[in-house]
């Protein structure tokens, strides 16, 4: 499971069962620390196989190199509304917080075959996914890296990440969105052909997965809520047993899932809010059963993480609700690949929408929420955040008159500082870089050039000048370190590919061979 990322027939691994936690065994997590309430929580699955004596130094090594001692902490944004803070990273997303267990876990995994091993990780990213994953994979021995990004759809700090990013990595551009990425990721997994060939290649080498297709990637996310209700008790937000509501901006739908999942431990979540931006799939889907990608426009927003048409999660999410419906939740899937849509109905719409509601928010008023919570509260939260906090003042408006208002825990999913271009946008501020780049031809993945380093390296090299404003508004929230040091780095990657599954085989296979005679040498 934490070795091949897809299951064989290219679905996506489940738990076929789990221990829920009861208040009594949350109420002993209270005073714990991250690393506890994480390992509880994978040990209610399953799944990995190791013992405690195992797996819990794996995890003190996974988030050693956190910003915050407290990992994932919860802070007070404004009246009953908190932040959950997955940012405190390497990479500044909460994807670290799942990836960098998940590089131990899966390595584990190999060395326990007691065979020669060469671990391959193939990655689509709208942006985060990628940073995290090869801050993540990149320094462990007999591995290698290789992640898609659609060339207009991330931003220039997380684009910056991945360009910089030294280690046996391979980091391609492409000329598509994410959706084309992730589902020339699941090709890959499914060409049997391909894999043979790669196999007969390369004996030892074992292909997976890091996005949350992988159940290794996805598991660590459970636990984000179940520590964000526990710092709440902690801090006398609420008594042990009392019902919070949490908002989770989501594209992929896998951050959300591992909300429905704590619930599912225990943890007393009253409502469970999904909020997405123009790409609004998700909204459509949970207020009408029908989920439709044929006719639906894609746009590229000052939210690139949650820039996804096909929510992969989706699909654990339905098997969790039709109680292990294998064969119903494959006949809706295969109906969206060969029809680009299908509906649920009956039953099952009424568990769906029971568990989940959702809401979406525009551009303009994801920029206006920026700037709205930074006037109020000097607090600068992202634009994934600022979905979410737009989409959870409707769902628990601070202006109610209700005496007891149940707290709103948001999913700060980044740092505000991955996205600066957008942030001085909300701000009115102006943007140093915006010339840098204008005079600079962006790269051409038809034809790639030896120009392309120049623009990689000028989009660098601007991150300090367009940071610099957001330094002078001294909000009240610091800048994340390794954000700032990126221009100190060397762009180290400069190939693009147009979207070609054919060309990117090719790629696949070159970079391969190559990773395997640097293994052997």
């Amino acid at each position: 499971m934490l070795r091949t990322g897809l299951a064989p027939d290219g679905g996506l691994f489940v738990a076929q069962d789990f221990s829920p936690l009861g208040l009594d065994k949350l109420g002993e997590l209270v005073d714990a620390p991250y690393q506890q309430r994480l390992q509880k929580v994978i040990e209610c699955f399953p799944t990995t196989g190791l013992p405690s004596d195992v797996l819990r130094p794996m995890i003190d090594q996974a988030y050693a190199h956190f910003n915050h001692t407290d990992v994932l902490p919860v802070s007070h944004l404004e009246g009953h509304h908190y932040l959950l803070e997955a940012f405190h990273g390497p990479t500044a997303s909460f994807k670290d917080l799942s990836l960098q267990l998940t590089a131990k876990l899966v390595k584990r995994a190999m060395d326990s075959t007691g065979k020669p091993s060469l671990l391959g990780v193939l990655v689509a990213t709208s942006g985060d996914t990628g940073t995290a994953a090869l801050e993540a994979f990149s320094s462990q021995p007999d591995t290698f890296v290789i992640v898609l990004y659609p060339l207009q759809g991330v931003s220039d700090v997380q684009q910056a990440q991945m360009l910089t990013q030294a280690g046996n990595v391979c980091v391609l551009g492409v000329d598509a969105d994410f959706d084309w990425c992730q589902n020339a990721v699941k090709k890959i997994f499914q060409d049997t052909a391909l894999i043979s060939r790669l196999k007969e290649a390369v004996p030892e080498l074992t292909l997976t997965s890091a996005n949350s297709i992988n159940w290794g990637r996805f598991l660590p996310q459970i636990a984000f809520n179940v520590s964000g209700y526990c710092d709440l008790v902690r801090n006398g937000v609420v008594k042990l047993g009392d019902p919070i509501d949490v908002c989770v901006p989501t594209g992929n739908f896998g951050n959300i899932l591992g909300a429905v999942y704590a619930r599912r431990l225990g943890v007393p979540i009253r409502k469970l809010v999904c909020a997405s931006n123009e790409n609004n799939v998700l909204t459509d889907f949970l207020e009408s059963g029908r989920y439709n990608i044929k006719d639906r426009r894609f746009h590229l927003t000052v939210s690139p993480a949650i820039d996804i048409l096909v929510s992969s999660n989706l699909e654990r999410f339905l098997h969790l609700l039709s109680e292990g419906n294998s064969e119903a939740v494959s006949e809706l899937f295969n109906g969206l690949r060969e029809n680009g849509e299908f509906e649920v109905k009956g039953a099952l719409l009424d568990k769906v929408q029971a568990e989940v509601a959702g809401a979406w928010c525009d551009e303009e008023n994801c920029l206006a929420t920026i700037k709205n919570v930074f006037d109020r509260t000097r607090v600068l939260i992202d634009p994934h955040t600022a979905v979410a906090k737009n989409v959870a003042d409707r769902f628990s408006p601070l202006s109610s008159s209700s005496a007891s208002k149940t707290p709103m825990l948001i999913s700060s999913t980044a740092h505000f500082s991955k996205f600066p271009h957008a942030m001085l946008k909300a701000l009115g501020a102006e943007d140093p870089s915006a010339h840098i780049k204008a005079s600079v031809t962006s790269p051409d993945p038809r034809q790639p050039s030896e120009e392309d380093i120049k623009y990689y390296s000028q989009l660098v090299s601007a991150i300090p000048s367009v940071l610099d404003p957001l330094h002078k508004l001294k909000p009240k929230n610091t800048f994340h370190p390794q954000i700032e040091q990126l221009a100190d780095k060397p762009v180290l990657h400069t190939t693009s590919i147009p979207a070609d599954h054919d060309v990117l085989v090719q790629m696949l296979e070159s970079f391969v061979a190559d990773a395997a005679h640097t293994a052997n040498n």
